[in-house]
């Protein structure tokens, strides 16, 4: 997966992840993602939280989603914290994308972990 040009941690613990994305408009995913407005495909921000979570936060994530949520888009030059907590107990980890300048939650969900 192409992961963003700028990628800054802002927290990184065994249950927590805090990271600020900025989204060039060069990345690949914008590409073809509507003609008006180019925007993050929501396969993409699962991916990323994914491929974050199993880099820091634990070995194996599946893809069952029981909750996820779109409530605004991310756009190019949008900078974004990725907030991502692991809740190993109950085998499923929260994240929260949040447009930075907004202060606006861009999407949130659960996802299950192996």
């Amino acid at each position: 997966m192409i992961k963003p040009q700028h990628v800054e941690i802002i927290e990184s613990s065994p249950l927590n992840l805090k990271l600020k994305l900025t989204f060039e408009s060069s990345l690949l995913y914008f590409m073809g993602h509507f003609d008006r407005q180019h925007l993050l495909p929501g396969v993409v921000q699962i991916g990323y939280v994914i491929e974050y979570a199993k880099e820091f936060l634990c070995d194996s994530v599946s893809c069952d989603i029981p909750q996820i949520k779109f409530t605004s888009p991310i756009i190019p030059g949008d900078e974004v914290l990725l907030n991502i907590r692991l809740y190993k107990e109950k085998k499923y980890l929260e994240f929260e994308y949040i447009l930075d300048k907004l202060g606006k939650t861009a999407s949130k969900g659960k996802i299950k972990i192996l």
